[in-house]
């Protein structure tokens, strides 16, 4: 066998397309019909919307025209600038740390920088219970 007689396009006897698959007519149905379900669909949604719009149920009283505040909304509430509020936090905390204060005025409790807490606590050292020589540490009374 040759190139030529294997090649349908150059015989002369293989057809340009395919004649079965595709019957346009049907298909020019289907879309028109598609289109109309489709137009019917947003007729029938935009009723829908109109007549619940119509018959919404009023929650409470209307509020009076003459109101021109705005309404905080219930907590927790979002925060509108993070960064800042953080900022904001950290340097609250800091004066804290790094300040004299009173914790409770009637029963004499401060609080003081940390730094010199822990030179305070360098010189005087940590508070004992005032253990016997003889007792050995970490074990209670016998």
């Amino acid at each position: 066998m040759s190139m030529e007689e294997r090649d349908p396009i150059q015989s002369g006897t293989a057809h340009q397309h395919e004649a079965t698959d595709a019957h346009p007519p049907s298909i020019i149905r289907f879309a028109i019909g598609l289109a109309i379900v489709i137009l019917i669909s947003l007729y029938a949604m935009a009723r829908l919307v109109a007549y619940y719009a119509g018959h919404q149920r009023q929650v409470g009283p209307k509020p009076s025209p003459l109101v021109k505040t705005r309404q905080v909304p219930p907590f927790p509430q979002l925060q509108v600038s993070p960064g800042a509020d953080m900022i904001q936090f950290r340097a609250a905390e800091d004066a804290k740390l790094n300040g004299y204060g009173w914790v409770d005025r009637q029963t004499g409790i401060v609080r003081i920088p940390v730094d010199r807490a822990m030179d305070l606590l360098a010189e005087r050292g940590l508070p004992t219970r005032g253990l016997k020589e003889d007792q050995p540490v970490g074990k209670g009374k016998k």
